[in-house]
């Protein structure tokens, strides 16, 4: 379920925890995602009990933007406010630093900095999460981390985070709104496949779809099969669906093929060095920038560094992220599936989703973890933006007529070589 921004006539009850400064920790999340955009020493005003005071995002130390502000005006007004004693915050101030009552926007809205044509980089912000399949809420908040940076900056973990999915999908929105209102042009993501192969689409009659119609129809079952769900359930729908119609089964598990009701062995192998053209897009049979780092098919789950289950959830995320992103007036595209080349106009002045593969871009010593491969997903964008190789890294032109139409359905993953 999808949470709403804050309410720019909302008060808030806080309690006073030091004398000089705010920690982002102890406010409420809704509030974390637009301080958290400030920059150092940048200022913000806030009504404390009634009472308009000034403060100044801390500045950075050497691990990264330290999370906080600091008091600088309306001094008299919180020292009142002995520590422990409970204080009013009111967010809806004319002229205030971090604008909670969205500007008049429309369809056409575009982001003031980072745009084409400008020279250096094409973001202002880069953030991607390791994303999670799980059920269970518990592992969901271990496994899920985000990673943020701005500008050249040290990747860091926003304060107070412990993301469910659905938690997730609130916080990207959150963050999506309060950049656009700053200006400030966001490269984000998350790591799963963002669509299915063109050979699975045209086997269960998607052939001639767009990519997001393909969303629409896999979302809601339009195409003659089971409606997205979670793995665990559609997997074996899915599974049952394909052999009613005199195709194998899709879906497999090596090591939990009795938990997710489906088969231990691949039930479409590669066969005389061809490969089953509904399990793999193209993207997956190109090299990454890591040699031998090769992403396992949509059509295995559950079994250790596999994206098929992550991806089934994700899908229907992404096609309720692309809805409402849309609904709330955020200027956003998906590469590269709104333009091959991310300098097209398609993409000017909008925030730009990707798909990562964090194996193929993690340095090779730097260990696995769900927080270092959100962090080497940030890096591998926004060190080629702040050098200006980002273009020429995001630019598929020179695919053929029939790559391109199917990248333009199937997706790209950052990094790998056409």
């Amino acid at each position: 379920m999808l949470v709403s921004t804050v309410d720019p006539t909302r008060t808030f009850k806080i309690p006073k925890r030091d004398t000089h400064a705010i920690w982002f920790k102890h406010l409420p999340a809704e509030l974390i995602g637009n301080l958290e955009l400030l920059d150092s020493n940048e200022s913000v005003e806030l009504v404390i009990n009634g009472r308009p005071t000034g403060w100044a995002r801390m500045r950075r130390s050497p691990r990264g933007p330290t999370p906080g502000i600091r008091i600088e005006t309306g001094r008299q007004a919180w020292e009142r406010i002995q520590r422990g004693e409970t204080f009013t915050l009111e967010t809806a101030v004319p002229g205030m630093g971090i604008p909670l009552r969205p500007k008049e926007a429309t369809a056409s809205t575009r982001l003031l900095r980072h745009r084409r044509g400008n020279r250096g980089p094409l973001f202002g912000g880069y953030e991607f999460a390791d994303f999670s399949g799980a059920r269970d809420i518990a592992l969901q908040r271990r496994s899920i981390r985000l990673a943020v940076a701005r500008g050249d900056e040290e990747p860091w973990e926003p304060a107070g985070r412990s993301l469910t999915r659905d938690g997730l999908q609130a916080e990207t929105l959150r963050r999506l709104e309060a950049a656009t209102r700053k200006s400030v042009r966001l490269a984000f993501g998350r790591d799963h496949q963002f669509s299915i192969p063109m050979g699975l689409a045209h086997e269960i009659g998607l052939r001639g779809q767009t990519w997001r119609e393909c969303l629409e129809s896999l979302g809601r079952g339009t195409y003659g099969g089971p409606r997205l769900a979670h793995v665990f359930e559609y997997a074996s729908r899915f599974n049952s669906w394909s052999m009613s119609r005199s195709r194998p089964p899709y879906f497999f598990s090596r090591t939990k093929a009795g938990y997710y009701g489906v088969p231990g062995a691949d039930p479409r192998p590669s066969r005389f060095g061809a490969i089953d053209p509904t399990t793999y897009r193209l993207t997956e049979l190109c090299q990454g920038l890591r040699a031998g780092r090769i992403p396992k098919p949509l059509n295995q789950i559950g079994d250790n560094g596999t994206v098929g289950g992550q991806t089934v959830v994700g899908l229907i995320l992404l096609r309720e992220l692309l809805d409402e992103a849309q609904r709330r007036d955020i200027p956003l595209a998906v590469w590269p599936f709104d333009g091959l080349d991310i300098s097209s106009a398609a993409y000017d002045g909008r925030h730009v989703m990707f798909e990562p593969y964090p194996s193929s871009v993690r340095d090779p010593d730097v260990k696995q973890s769900d927080w270092n491969d959100a962090v080497a997903s940030v890096l591998c964008i926004q060190r080629a933006d702040q050098a200006g190789g980002l273009a020429a890294l995001l630019d598929l032109e020179a695919l053929t007529n029939e790559q391109r139409t199917r990248v333009q359905f199937e997706g790209w993953i950052v990094g790998h070589r056409p």
